[in-house]
């Protein structure tokens, strides 16, 4: 149930406060997997610990130093710091400029442009969602 529950097309993502119960399940997925012949890769966590017991070309490369020198780890296509325990959004600056006539096309362009599966700026994004909704119920172009 814990594999249905937690994985999202190629990513598997869940989180424990124990360290031994996160070692065993990562065990326990490895060993599954493999089975299946799946060679799990690319373990992250923000626990050094959890880290230690798995090898190291199955860890995925940490870059979470300088975020303005390289992109950081990625789960489900969002940035996450492991050092901070926080998701992050980088959004392009292009995406905020538009250079195109103001239509309800472009808006809702720029709108799809951010990809935020999880819902996490959705209390952000919905402003533009309701603005395209109320340009169309009144009938502007």
């Amino acid at each position: 149930m814990e594999v249905l529950s937690n994985r999202y097309v190629d990513d598997y993502l869940t989180g424990y406060h124990n360290v031994e119960v996160s070692v065993e399940l990562q065990k326990c997925l490895d060993n599954m997997m493999e089975r299946g012949g799946f060679n799990l890769t690319t373990w992250a966590s923000n626990s050094k610990e959890v880290l230690s017991h798995i090898a190291k070309q199955e860890q995925a490369q940490l870059n979470t130093i300088d975020f303005s020198q390289i992109e950081p780890l990625k789960a489900l296509g969002i940035c996450w710091n492991t050092i901070t325990v926080s998701f992050l959004f980088n959004v392009i600056q292009s995406v905020l400029k538009m250079n195109d006539l103001e239509t309800k096309r472009n808006l809702l362009s720029i709108a799809s442009r951010i990809f935020d599966p999880m819902g996490l700026l959705s209390p952000f994004t919905v402003k533009a969602k309701t603005l395209f909704q109320d340009l169309w119920q009144r009938g502007l172009e």
